[in-house]
């Protein structure tokens, strides 16, 4: 899983007392919210400049859908054409990462993946380096939560 390079874009701090999928959201958010977010906004205003210049082939597209709540019956506008722009969203947000060019691509250092698990020697020694591999990461993204200041281990790599 790691290979060896001469900097580190992202070192992932992180508690490891924090469940894996929580760990996999943030990640997932921290890299590909912004791509997401541009993505959603130019399929959003691409839908709707067809939507202007051709109303007559999408005069269906507004619909409206009744939902029963607290004994009333409400009305919801939606507008269909959103729903593909939501689509892509998620899509770009789950998979972003894999649509980037390599020269764009992120290198990061996570602790499991990095320094050997099974030999202690090793281990000690990648242990032991923690600071070299700090110095040359651009960044420290910092997998947050309310145990994470408890946590020596934590905060020795926040030091």
């Amino acid at each position: 899983l790691s290979t060896p390079v001469d900097s580190i874009d992202w070192f992932l701090s992180h508690s490891w007392n924090t469940p894996g999928w929580l760990k996999t959201v943030a990640l997932l958010y921290h890299a590909n919210a912004a791509t997401a977010c541009v993505a959603w906004l130019s399929t959003l205003a691409i839908f709707y400049i067809f939507k202007l210049a051709l109303p007559d082939m999408f005069e269906w597209q507004t619909v409206l859908m009744y939902v029963g709540g607290a004994g009333q019956m409400n009305t919801l506008y939606f507008d269909v054409l959103t729903l593909p722009t939501f689509v892509v969203l998620i899509v770009v947000l789950l998979f972003g990462q894999e649509f980037r060019p390599a020269c764009c691509s992120h290198t990061c250092f996570l602790d499991k993946c990095c320094i050997d698990q099974a030999d202690e020697d090793r281990k000690q020694r990648g242990i032991e380096q923690l600071g070299g591999f700090l110095s040359r990461s651009e960044k420290m993204v910092i997998l947050w939560q309310p145990e994470y200041l408890t946590r020596l281990w934590c905060v020795y790599e926040l030091a």
